[in-house]
């Protein structure tokens, strides 16, 4: 799903209503955000949910679990890095047997929720009260904040495809030819992440989904704390 959501980038339209310039807006935020997030100075992450998968010159994609594990290391990493500059500790959960339950239950309604967030507030058409009150929820989650002594949760998954030497081979040719002949370009592959901050009552304090079509690889450690700092850009300023 993340692959194929498009965020729309125009500007917003003078006398626009409130809900179409909420729309226009990359990330989704509660009504009572400013309010709750006071009292957020750390945050308790779920082990960040990513898979990577190779992809072919025939357009077919294999996941690779080493390449996975890889942009989970990575993109945490650049998590802890951003958020650090900004003066908020984020504490990875360990998911232990104990733990293991609790955050299953939260990944799999969590899952269920952002696809509601998508096609209620990011298609087109979007729902407009969906978008003028923003209030989705996972369920309480003290049990995921007890284990860090944290004040909120940090829930971020996503997608990347790494372009095999065939399939780079057949884009520089395409490029090529598409300078000429004005057909489109087969694309390089697409990096996508979706972060989400939820408070101790399990509501969706802040959401959004970035995307970029084959200019990051979540396996290396610097473009993928780079590709998190754009996905952050608009964070809510906690703690304050």
């Amino acid at each position: 799903m993340l692959a194929s959501v498009v965020l729309l980038t125009t500007g917003c339209v003078v006398g626009a209503p409130d809900w179409y310039r909420r729309y226009q807006q990359p990330y989704r935020a509660h009504p009572d955000l400013d309010r709750r997030v006071k009292t957020v100075r750390v945050l308790s992450a779920l082990p960040p949910d990513i898979k990577i998968y190779e992809l072919t010159a025939g357009g077919v994609q294999d996941l690779r679990d080493d390449w996975s594990a890889a942009g989970r290391d990575a993109v945490f990493k650049g998590l802890t890095e951003v958020f650090h500059e900004r003066g908020i500790a984020v504490r990875q959960l360990t998911v232990d047997n104990t733990m293991r339950a609790p955050v299953e239950d939260v990944t799999v309604l969590y899952r269920a929720v952002s696809s509601s967030i998508v096609e209620h507030t990011y298609k087109h058409p979007p729902f407009p009260t969906k978008l003028e009150n923003f209030d989705y929820s996972v369920g309480p989650v003290d049990s995921l904040l007890q284990r860090n002594q944290a004040d909120a949760v940090l829930i971020v998954y996503g997608v990347d495809q790494i372009s095999t030497a065939g399939r780079k081979a057949l884009r520089g040719v395409g490029l090529v030819l598409g300078a000429v002949t004005g057909q489109p370009v087969m694309r390089s592959g697409i990096t996508a992440l979706n972060i989400a901050l939820v408070d101790r009552s399990g509501a969706v304090l802040w959401y959004k989904i970035a995307g970029d079509d084959g200019g990051y690889d979540l396996r290396d450690p610097q473009s993928a704390k780079a590709f998190v700092q754009r996905l952050v850009a608009d964070f809510p300023k906690v703690g304050r």
